[in-house]
């Protein structure tokens, strides 16, 4: 008997993975942790396809991206480099030169989950 191929809704947003479907919240936010666009992606896509459309978003350019690990990719930081935008993303375990971040500013991206968990509650209530 032959399995059928797992399907999705990539024009909703969501995606099918092992435990059902899923979505990426890419949520850029501005200084005080206040949304600035959003962009909702499959969940088994990859973390920095959706991150060059928020740079290109309307609003006042960034002067730093705080992420983490999965946004680590050479051609976005040679794209956040030629806008004059401080990256501020640890780097993959397999990059061969580790790329040293200051842990104090990378501690400021809670922000952005303490906003999303306030939001569901919100929702939710």
């Amino acid at each position: 008997m032959r399995r059928r191929c797992k399907g999705g809704t990539p024009r909703q947003g969501r995606g099918r993975s092992r435990g059902g479907f899923s979505t990426k919240i890419h949520l850029p936010t501005n200084g005080e942790g206040l949304p600035v666009a959003v962009e909702i992606a499959p969940g088994p896509t990859s973390d920095y396809t959706g991150a060059v459309p928020l740079l290109d978003a309307d609003g006042p350019e960034p002067r730093g991206v705080i992420a983490d690990r999965g946004y680590d990719a050479d051609h976005l930081r040679e794209t956040m480099h030629a806008r004059s935008i401080t990256p501020v993303t640890p780097s993959r375990r397999n990059r061969r030169v580790q790329i040293v971040i200051d842990g104090h500013i990378y501690a400021l991206r809670n922000r952005i989950e303490r906003y999303i968990n306030n939001e569901t509650c919100v929702r939710l209530a």
